[in-house]
């Protein structure tokens, strides 16, 4: 990869730069790119609380029905408190 290193002729700083590998691994060559792309998806997410209490109602009954059928049963304990949490209110 290499780099090179810069010199101020005034006060006799120095900085070294590394040259870009261009890796899209790379943590230094691809940082901006990936916190960019996270930025823009970050813009479009909804929040649960955009969707409308109609949705989420049929949503968490048909979720709750199908605990009570027994499909999901391990998460029967668990859920409860958060399917509450999305139907209170704003």
């Amino acid at each position: 990869m290499g780099g090179h290193r810069l010199a101020c002729d005034e006060c006799d700083a120095t900085t070294i730069h590394d040259h870009a590998c261009r890796d899209r691994h790379c943590p230094r060559c691809q940082r901006g790119a990936s916190e960019h792309w996270c930025e823009r998806q970050r813009a479009n997410v909804l929040p649960v609380r955009a969707l409308s209490r109609h949705v989420r109602g049929g949503f968490v009954s048909r979720l709750r029905q199908a605990i009570n059928d027994g499909k999901f049963s391990r998460l029967s304990d668990s859920i409860e408190p958060m399917l509450d949490a999305l139907m209170a209110k704003e």
